[in-house]
């Protein structure tokens, strides 16, 4: 917090000690590096995709995005409960010792858990589901 405030007051912005909220100068032409621009990323959905994960950069700073997936996937598996897999993932970047904010989303697109993965050739690794399974039995 304090690392915050002093870049905050030093560009112009500023931070709410209640709230912990951060504000930036209003101007355009501000030096601030602080942005309210996030880094946005368009995903035609697949049949396999199974879900998402969604965070801030306080996750971002201390996870790589195939880490933060490869979690999510194994905590999904064993409970199923996006919320509980969110929460998880906050602790994880916490004992990371993530110095910022860390909220995260994980949004699943179906019912049932990831499926698991089979190893190919080693460069490659992609879900099976039951019925594949059985065709190949």
């Amino acid at each position: 917090p304090q690392l915050k405030r002093g870049r905050c007051s030093s560009t112009g912005g500023g931070i709410s000690s209640s709230s912990s909220s951060i504000s930036s100068s209003s101007s355009s032409s501000s030096s601030s590096p602080l942005t309210a621009e996030p880094d946005v990323t368009q995903h035609e959905l697949a049949p396999n995709d199974e879900f998402v994960v969604l965070g801030c950069d306080g996750l971002w700073d201390v996870m790589s995005s195939q880490r933060a997936v490869e979690l999510a996937r194994l905590r999904l598996r064993q409970h199923n409960d996006p919320q509980r897999c969110a929460e998880q993932l906050v602790a994880e970047a916490l004992r990371m010792h993530s110095s910022d904010n860390v909220t995260v989303i994980v949004i699943c697109f179906g019912d049932e858990p990831p499926q698991p993965r089979v190893s190919g050739n080693g460069r490659f690794s992609r879900a099976v589901n039951q019925q594949a399974r059985n065709s190949l039995a």
